[in-house]
């Protein structure tokens, strides 16, 4: 797909101005760092604008999954404009970054949730009364009801089904 990135870094000065103490006027000057990342396919050099929607997603998801240095990650709909054949890496990529820091994702895709383990999934909801509420799955549902899941899974099923079939909806 990619043979090479490559960043570029600019240096841009800036300047404003703040008023302090006084009324007297203080110029303040910055320098700030722009980052313009170049692409090499089969040899041709091409900018971010030149790349698929899809393959600057997953780029752009690849570099932050592995270069962010905070201790959370959010990452909403990573299935979004990614080719299925790479998601499952991506999602892969993510379960093992999560032992270095906490990284929180949200989805509307069954695909997605069938790569995901139970135990790490959150139920997100609105009501009018208390706002949005996030819920461990595990304390959504009775202990048996869980438990049917758990069995369900290892037996039978996926996330994914369950969650397309209403599981979800008395959580």
């Amino acid at each position: 797909m990619v043979d090479k990135i490559e960043f570029l870094e600019v240096v841009l000065p800036s300047s404003y101005y703040e008023v302090i103490a006084g009324g007297k006027v203080k110029k303040i000057e910055r320098n700030r760092l722009l980052v313009v990342p170049t692409f090499t396919v089969n040899n041709t050099q091409l900018s971010p604008n030149q790349l698929s929607e899809g393959t600057f997603k997953t780029l752009a998801l690849v570099f932050y999954i592995l270069t962010d240095v905070s201790a959370l990650l959010l990452i909403e709909e990573p299935e979004v404009c990614v080719h299925h054949g790479l998601l499952s890496s991506i999602i892969s990529l993510i379960e093992t970054q999560s032992k270095k820091k906490q990284i929180v994702m949200s989805t509307h895709s069954d695909f997605v949730l069938d790569h995901l383990d139970p135990e790490n999934l959150l139920l997100v909801k609105w009501l009018p009364e208390k706002g949005t509420l996030a819920t461990p799955l595990k304390k959504s549902m009775s202990k048996n009801d869980y438990e049917a899941l758990r069995v369900y899974l290892k037996e039978s099923g996926n996330l994914g089904e369950y969650w397309k079939e209403g599981g979800f909806e008395n959580g």
